[in-house]
């Protein structure tokens, strides 16, 4: 039986109460229309209970669920911290990265300038001693500006050497 034909049912026997008492017809049948009402209203109660249950029940369920979201915000929070973390030492490793290619080139770039001077005090060049110097002095300037040396000056300390 459901709330609402329940509800009903319970109005219509203490109209039927009320009538009875009016009337006066019989005692059996103000008796068992009291014993109808008593029945009627035992399982209203325990219908009350199982509510009152229910309720108790949602509310835990609803104090978890409540706990559990404040834990997600926490570590929601906590992995947005990390994340921005995370890009700043990237920028940082990027950066770094860039500065190790720098010197890898500035390395090299005097590694064949050393060579280019060797070969030159070995006599082995053919250019004149004017254009090598010149050559290699603008190079070196270059380099200790901070500036980089192109493929054409690296081939052309290779040639000399």
């Amino acid at each position: 039986m459901n709330e609402r034909s329940f509800m009903k049912r319970m109005k219509e026997l203490s109209q039927e109460l009320k009538e009875a008492k009016k009337n006066k017809n019989a005692s059996g049948s103000h008796h068992e229309l009291r014993a109808a009402v008593r029945e009627a209203a035992k399982v209203q109660e325990e219908a009350h209970n199982k509510v009152e249950a229910a309720v108790e029940e949602a509310q835990h369920a609803h104090d978890i669920m409540s706990r559990i979201s404040d834990e997600v915000d926490k570590l929601r929070d906590a992995a947005n911290e990390s994340h921005s973390g995370l890009i700043r030492a990237k920028r940082e490793a990027d950066n770094m990265h860039s500065r190790y290619i720098v010197s890898l080139k500035c390395m090299h770039s005097m590694s064949d300038l050393v060579s280019g001077l060797r070969a030159k005090e070995d006599g082995s060049l053919k250019d004149s001693k004017d254009d090598q110097t010149t050559g290699v002095s603008d190079i070196m300037e270059q380099l200790m500006s901070g500036g980089t040396i192109s493929t054409d000056d690296l081939l052309l300390i290779q040639r000399r050497g």
